[in-house]
């Protein structure tokens, strides 16, 4: 099995406001256009049921995912604009994952730690 491990994610799920999909779909592609450009972004990915937006990015480090929140917060506030925040969490070590607990604790977080490679 091939695996990467020792990233850190975040999944987070919005309520899209009624009628807004249309500019939440153009803030995405400003996102996505954002996220590739950056290379320590592993994956950017959203998708939709009904109303709900899931949206996962994944990092190699607590650091990278700061950095790129840092670059992104005018985007992301604009997307808090039109959804409401239903979950968020966060996985991985726990040795990254205490990096975030502060700057991200205002979200209220799920944290998720990743569990020891078995052998």
């Amino acid at each position: 099995m091939s695996r990467l491990s020792q990233f850190v994610a975040i999944q987070a799920t919005f309520r899209i406001h009624p009628g807004r999909r249309e500019i939440v779909d153009r803030l995405l592609g400003e996102l996505d256009r954002r996220a590739s450009d950056e290379p320590l972004v592993l994956f950017h990915e959203a998708s939709f049921q009904s109303d709900d937006l899931a949206l996962r990015i994944g990092f190699p480090s607590a650091v990278s995912l700061l950095d790129h929140l840092a670059c992104t917060s005018d985007g992301f506030e604009r997307l808090l604009s039109e959804t409401d925040l239903i979950r968020m969490e966060v996985h991985g070590p726990e040795a990254e994952l205490s990096q975030l607990r502060g700057p991200l604790g205002v979200f209220q977080p799920d944290w998720f730690v990743l569990a020891a490679p078995r052998s």
